[in-house]
């Protein structure tokens, strides 16, 4: 279940927590990126937004995301639609949503 800190930054958190990656560390990749640069943030000037995602290692299928950002709910509301449906990070190539938004910016992540 996803949840969120409405402060300013926002920071939310779902599915799969850091604590449990680090007693897993075979099961899980963890990644954090520096978000300043996709487009959306940029125009909104977060030069705070990161995102952490964690990744299973045998299914390569998004399982826990941490967002740090100035509209972190929207980010997180994506993330976890990708959790619940149990899409491989490839499927982030087929999806073609309206631009730019921060669901275009998603294509950013698995580069």
């Amino acid at each position: 279940m996803p949840h969120i800190v409405f402060a300013s930054p926002e920071l939310g958190q779902v599915g799969v927590r850091l604590g449990t990656t680090a007693q897993a560390p075979d099961r899980y990749t963890v990644e954090e990126q520096d978000l300043s640069g996709w487009y959306t943030y940029q125009r909104i000037q977060d030069k705070t937004a990161r995102v952490t995602t964690i990744t299973d290692k045998n299914t390569h299928r998004l399982v826990g995301a941490v967002v740090l950002a100035v509209d972190a709910e929207e980010l997180l509301n994506y993330l976890t639609v990708l959790i619940q449906e149990q899409k491989p990070a490839s499927a982030l190539q087929q999806w073609i949503p309206v631009y730019p938004s921060v669901a275009s910016d998603l294509s950013y992540l698995y580069h």
